[in-house]
């Protein structure tokens, strides 16, 4: 019988940039959990200046977490089981390139994607954004970190030629009590940059928000958080807050 159970809230949000000028929230993500206890979620950024950025980061995020349903027991090599999924990504959007014969430059976006479970949490990623984990001791730290370009918002993105050279993955083993995924609009405001360490006054209220507050009202409230003035004065590209706490099922 399984003993936890995953708690999710996650929103993705258009950021001031785009809605000037009239765009669509170029962030997605996409999450299943398998057999009660093993989360797989994925957090995409399609690149600002692909217009199609939107789609390849829906089709990305999708794609790769359902590939690990699928083959979550036909591969038993966790870290072949993620190049796999990040693998099927590309070729999925590449699909879509050809089928509406647009450039695949025009559907840019970087991955983040991620398998979680009451041992351990693993993770694959590929461009910024990052992983933060809180253990059950509530220390706080990133798994994965943003990788910092030469330029402002230069990063990787998967449908680059030998993408996949540049893919960070990395595994923890342990109790996850909670589990964030942000996307690089949040980064300034969650990170110590340019170290990448997550800022405890940022994750640990919204960790106890989790716990105290049912899914249907988080994600609103998450969601007027996101667009609060609060956050907008310092962040002006689309958002992406992915939370999961595991808790004991009573």
């Amino acid at each position: 019988m399984n003993k936890y159970h995953w708690k999710v809230d996650a929103v993705s949000v258009c950021g001031l940039d785009h809605e000037k000028v009239g765009g669509l929230c170029q962030d997605a993500h996409y999450f299943r959990i398998l057999k009660k206890e093993l989360l797989i979620c994925a957090v995409a950024d399609g690149a600002g200046s692909a217009l199609y950025g939107d789609v390849g980061a829906k089709v990305a995020s999708e794609t790769s977490v359902k590939n690990i349903l699928y083959k979550a027991e036909k591969i038993t090599d966790w870290r072949e089981l993620l190049i796999d999924s990040f693998e099927t990504a590309i070729h999925a959007i590449e699909e879509k390139s050809e089928s509406l014969n647009i450039s695949l430059r025009e559907f840019a976006t970087t991955l983040i994607l991620v398998m979680a479970s009451p041992n351990f949490v693993i993770s694959a990623q590929v461009g910024d954004g990052a992983v933060i984990i809180n253990d059950s001791e509530d220390n706080l730290f990133a798994l994965t970190k943003t990788k910092i370009g030469e330029y402002i918002n230069e990063t990787d993105f998967i449908v680059l030629p030998n993408a996949l050279d540049t893919i960070q993955i990395e595994s923890w083993q342990g109790f996850p009590k909670n589990l964030s995924i942000i996307s690089d609009g949040l980064q300034m405001l969650a990170l110590k940059m340019p170290e990448g360490i997550p800022y405890a006054p940022f994750f640990m209220p919204l960790f106890r928000f989790m716990s105290n507050t049912k899914s249907q009202d988080a994600k609103e409230q998450l969601e007027v958080f996101l667009h609060s003035d609060r956050i907008r004065e310092r962040a002006t590209d689309d958002l992406t807050l992915f939370l999961a706490a595991l808790e004991e099922k009573k």
